[in-house]
């Protein structure tokens, strides 16, 4: 019986193995060498920009502790993935990150668009003592971080990352050590994770000129105390509504004269006056949470909801936000 060209391959380890790696070696070149010439994949998007020293200094401090262990930093586009985390990543927003943190596995969320999602404030609870903010969280606790941060190597390092594209001036890497001044690896780190995610909508923002009136309403406030996300068309608790119910209480709790302004936003679809309604149950529901937590009545101011007309991520825009009190 004739032996076909196939059968000689298999029978003959050694050319197995060369025509093994010689059509692995064909593929990547034809799968891998095209992304590095096209043009959305190496150029940053509009509105990212390099890590400041003090990011830059948090960025390490989330590697060394081994975060990305746990968390990703890579939202896959899919419906399960951007109604829960936000607008799927993008590869021109990793052009600065050296390397990347896009991480394997997801014992927590994923965190590319944590960036203004939570006020500074709960993150240094949370990353001191999670089970303050969110009692059921397995996440290990990082009191040690509450320590100067590290500034004798930063010019060495920005002027590293200089030499792989990172676009930093002479001024900038001069200008590092004073920028930590200061600084604790705590506060480094919130900086590092308040960043995550923002520069695809920093890029957006201009195109939303002609709706001024709307972005006010659509941006998120920086010192919310929490955000709760609800899922399309639901106004029930979401699991993780916790966090920001409790860290809202703990705020009241510390501050006795202190009140919080609940107010729930829609997205831009669908019938706005429904949502409108929506939005107002999903405020309640929070408020029932609180009053649950603890929080007198009193306390909780709540405010007109607000619809989201013009451009804007719907899984962001659909929330209930907690402010303190006006």
């Amino acid at each position: 019986m004739a032996q076909s060209n196939h059968d000689f391959i298999e029978r003959k380890v050694g050319w197995l193995i060369v025509f093994t790696l010689l059509t692995v070696s064909i593929a990547g070149l034809v799968e891998i060498v095209p992304l590095f010439f096209q043009h959305s994949t190496t150029t940053p998007v509009e509105g990212l920009k390099p890590y400041d020293p003090v990011r830059l200094v948090g960025r390490d401090v989330y590697i060394r502790e081994g975060c990305y262990n746990c968390h990703s930093q890579m939202i896959r586009p899919f419906r399960a993935e951007t109604e829960r985390y936000g607008h799927y990543s993008v590869a021109g927003e990793y052009v600065y990150d050296h390397p990347f943190q896009w991480g394997s596995k997801r014992t927590g969320p994923d965190l590319h668009r944590v960036g203004g999602r939570y006020s500074d404030q709960w993150h240094r609870i949370h990353l001191i003592n999670p089970r303050d903010v969110v009692p059921e969280s397995n996440m290990p606790a990082f009191p040690w971080l509450d320590r100067p941060a590290k500034s004798d190597d930063i010019e060495a390092k920005m002027k590293a990352l200089r030499k792989v594209g990172v676009p930093y001036t002479d001024e900038e890497i001069q200008g590092a050590r004073k920028a930590l001044e200061g600084k604790t690896e705590l506060d480094a780190l919130v900086a590092y994770l308040q960043g995550l995610g923002t520069a695809l909508q920093a890029g957006k923002a201009p195109a939303a000129a002609p709706a001024a009136e709307a972005a006010p309403a659509a941006a998120p406030a920086a010192d919310a105390l929490g955000k709760v996300f609800f899922e399309v068309g639901s106004s029930t608790l979401p699991a993780d509504a916790a966090a920001a119910v409790d860290a809202t209480a703990k705020f009241l709790k510390d501050k006795a004269d202190a009140k919080v302004d609940v107010t729930g936003y829609t997205d831009k679809s669908g019938d706005v006056e429904k949502n409108l309604e929506l939005a107002k149950e999903r405020a309640k529901a929070v408020r029932e949470a609180l009053k649950a937590a603890g929080v007198a009545e009193d306390r909780i101011n709540m405010k007109p909801p607000v619809s989201i007309t013009g451009s804007g991520d719907n899984a962001e825009a659909r929330r209930v936000e907690l402010n303190p009190g006006s």
